[in-house]
């Protein structure tokens, strides 16, 4: 079967909480690595104005998935920049998942960097699941995903605070399905 055809544009969220549980500002690092002590399923949500918030959604199997663009947004660190010393603010390995489950089989993945937090960046990534069953989840890979930050010289207000990452991508795709298995 061939897959089918771009159906629309959505533009996906997840909470990326668990890359920062255990991180709070210091403002004595230039070049500050955080990196998710285990690997983690996202909960994907359409975070369309035109579409109801849903949490929970998933993909649909043997159906291209585009990734136009990505950012991650520092929720209570608007101002975050990368490290100095990197070049990029994150890497992210994204595992397609039969199930959500982190121990369900895997479907495929794909990778990218970000230069930059809080701003849209252009990814062009073409995502072709292997098809196990009608739907699948999207997990993150923690061996492979970290951020790069510079926390040094912050005001004094951010010092022992810390922050949430949000991952958004704005993807093509031939549809996706919230829990209650309804294509939107």
């Amino acid at each position: 079967m061939n897959p089918k055809q771009i159906k629309g544009t959505y533009t996906l969220r997840a909470d990326l909480v668990e890359m920062t549980m255990s991180f709070l500002f210091t403002d004595s690092d230039r070049y500050t690595e955080i990196s998710p002590s285990d690997d983690f399923m996202l909960n994907l949500a359409c975070a369309d104005i035109d579409r109801p918030i849903n949490n929970s959604i998933s993909l649909i199997s043997n159906n291209k998935l585009f990734i136009k663009r990505a950012r991650i947004l520092t929720l209570g660190a608007p101002g975050l920049a990368p490290s100095a010393i990197s070049t990029l603010a994150a890497k992210i390995l994204i595992v397609g998942r039969e199930l959500d489950n982190i121990n369900s089989d895997p479907v495929g993945g794909f990778s990218f960097g970000l230069s930059l937090y809080n701003e849209w960046q252009d990814l062009n990534i073409e995502f072709l699941p292997i098809k196990k069953s009608e739907n699948y989840f999207l997990s993150i890979d923690s061996q492979y995903t970290k951020m790069w930050i510079d926390d040094y010289n912050l005001q004094a207000a951010y010092i022992g605070e810390p922050f949430r990452p949000v991952l958004e991508m704005i993807v093509d795709t031939a549809g996706v399905m919230d829990n209650g298995g309804t294509i939107v």
